[in-house]
C-alpha cells in the first residue's frame, strides 16, 4: 500500500515533465509566431517558462489559410486529482504536492494545427 501511495505524488513524475512544448501543422511553411514575433517555420519548439502564470499566445499562419491561435497557459494539473481521492489516505502527498508546485503546469489546448483553406472571394472592382 505504502508504494501505491508513493507513486501517485505528482511531484515523483514533475521532473520528467519536458522543458519544451511542440506545436506542429498538416502544412508545410506555415509561420508559427509567438507572442506576436514570428520564430519558426513548420515545427515550433517553445520553452517552457520557469516563471508560472505566464501566458504565451501562438498563432500559425500560413498565405491562402485561415489563421489559428492557441494559448499555452499555466493551469492546474489534473494528474493531482488521484490525490484527492486519497487525501484520507495519505495527506502527506497533497501537501508535498502542493509545496512543490505540482498542482499546476504549462499545457496548452492543441498542439497540431489543421489549417484550413480560406474560400476564394472575388475581387471587388
Amino acid at each position: 500500500m505504502f508504494v501505491f501511495l508513493m507513486m501517485n505524488c505528482d511531484t515523483i513524475v514533475k521532473d520528467y515533465t519536458p522543458n519544451s512544448y511542440y506545436f506542429s501543422s498538416n502544412e508545410i511553411d506555415t509561420s508559427f509566431y509567438v507572442d506576436d514575433k514570428k520564430l519558426s517555420e513548420t515545427i515550433l519548439e517553445v520553452q517552457i517558462p520557469e516563471v508560472p502564470n505566464k501566458t504565451i499566445k501562438i498563432r500559425v499562419e500560413k498565405t491562402d489559410f485561415k489563421p489559428e491561435e492557441v494559448e499555452l497557459r499555466y493551469q492546474y494539473n489534473p494528474n493531482v486529482n488521484i490525490n484527492w481521492f486519497l487525501l484520507v489516505f495519505y495527506p502527506v502527498g497533497v501537501l508535498v504536492d502542493y509545496f512543490n508546485d505540482s498542482f499546476f503546469s504549462y499545457s496548452a489546448e492543441k498542439d497540431f494545427f489543421i489549417l484550413q483553406k480560406t474560400p476564394n472571394l472575388p475581387k471587388m472592382t
